[in-house]
């Protein structure tokens, strides 16, 4: 398919621009022991020791020029719309010993099928075919063409994660110059919206791997801040609209149901429309059902918070033996207390959480449940996210983010 060819392009691009700006490693000193936090654009984030020296504006400039040069001198890549931005590099230096650190983003104009979700559950084949880096694993002397560096040692691709979010690690030693001792590079390339953050470490590679620690904490320091503000945004007829979460997409038509007085809208897996096969070993939905009656049918948003707690209770009862009625086949397995929740900080709604076995294969585990319900006077509004509980690390934070991104049109 096209769009999944482009972005196999794209995110070449992206490696080898990347690389090119750390082939000259700057030498550094290895004695340190204090850190020092440092907050990039992007919400992103990560500690350095305090006496290593961060590169000015003239150098990041000279190392972005060249990022720019090498992506538009290749023809294959002239159409591609990439927008790089080296966001840092710092280095220390001494004598006897090199290492550098730098972090660099890159956006897309289109959607990507890298993300989150696809690292966490792709195979190392998989994931090596998405980045279209299968010559990195298989021929040493064209990467060292490519590149203009001698490559002595590629490692196998593998996944790391860091502070909860999923990389797509690459690692290997190369002799940056004739006669100058080999180095250890290590990128750690992470899909976070519609971006990818790159992290790169370079060290000489020296007896005792006297850089180890550093380089270690600068890596488990690091954080990126999710930011629903940059989510792509989806209006409902008769609600509002919703932020959802770069790794979801909208169902095709072919699954959007209208039935009598609802209108539902379902998000689910990227990737799961096209077919592509990494979506089908995972389930998150986000389902959004929009039920139009006349005024008065429903209650304000402002009296859900009058309700009793017998109110809730027996609220949730009926709720339940409808889902069940509706759906037979679901067996629900536990039962959670329902609750009265604010979402974007002011629509009160009720929630009702529960965890039910697999419809498709009970050994996949229990999916977690959690269905949210607005009213509001005309219209009657219900918000269920749910996914499978050994997956809860990958969805359950953007879920509950895209939820609460929930912004009414009109207010009764």
């Amino acid at each position: 398919m096209g769009h999944k060819v482009q972005m196999t392009s794209k995110l070449k691009v992206v490696f080898f621009c990347f690389l090119w700006v750390f082939l000259a490693v700057l030498q550094v000193e290895a004695s340190e022991k204090t850190f020092r936090k440092v907050q990039l654009n992007y919400g992103v984030s990560l500690e350095i020791p305090k006496s290593w020296e961060v590169a000015n504006k003239n150098v990041m400039s000279n190392f972005f020029t060249e990022v720019q040069n090498l992506a538009m001198g290749n023809q294959r890549y002239s159409e591609i719309n990439l927008e790089h931005e080296l966001l840092f590099i710092a280095f220390d230096s001494s004598k006897s010993f090199k290492a550098v650190v730098g972090v660099m983003v890159t956006s897309f104009d289109t959607d990507s099928l890298f993300t989150q979700a696809t690292v966490a559950f792709a195979t190392r084949e998989e994931l090596q075919k998405i980045l279209d880096l299968d010559v990195l694993q298989s021929d040493q002397q064209a990467i060292s063409d490519k590149i203009g560096t001698k490559i002595l040692e590629i490692k196998p691709l593998r996944v790391e994660k860091i502070n909860g979010l999923y990389s797509v690690v690459l690692e290997w030693i190369q002799v940056p110059f004739e006669g100058s001792p080999p180095s250890r590079v290590a990128q750690y390339l992470i899909p976070f919206s519609n971006r990818i953050v790159q992290f790169i470490f370079v060290n000489e590679v020296s007896p005792g791997e006297k850089y180890k620690t550093v380089l270690e904490h600068i890596k488990d320091s690091i954080m990126i801040k999710k930011d629903p503000a940059i989510w792509p945004s989806m209006h409902i007829n008769n609600m509002g609209t919703i932020k959802y979460p770069t790794a979801m997409e909208l169902q095709n038509d072919i699954y959007r149901e209208t039935v009598g007085a609802k209108k539902r809208y379902v998000f689910q897996q990227k990737g799961l429309n096209e077919g592509f096969p990494i979506s089908f070993r995972q389930y998150v939905r986000l389902i959004i059902t929009v039920t139009k009656g006349n005024p008065g049918d429903f209650l304000r948003v402002s009296d859900i918070e009058n309700l009793s707690d017998e109110d809730l209770k027996e609220i949730q009862a009926y709720f339940l033996e409808g889902a069940r009625d509706q759906a037979p086949e679901i067996r629900i397995i536990d039962v959670y207390e329902p609750k009265i929740v604010t979402l974007n900080g002011k629509y009160s709604a009720l929630l009702i959480a529960y965890k039910r076995e697999s419809v498709v294969d009970r050994s996949l585990g229990p999916v977690l449940v959690r269905e949210y319900c607005l009213p509001n006077w005309k219209y009657a509004y219900t918000i269920q996210a749910s996914y499978r509980s050994a997956e809860e690390t990958v969805w359950k934070e953007d879920l509950l983010m895209a939820v609460d991104s929930i912004s009414l049109e009109k207010v009764y």
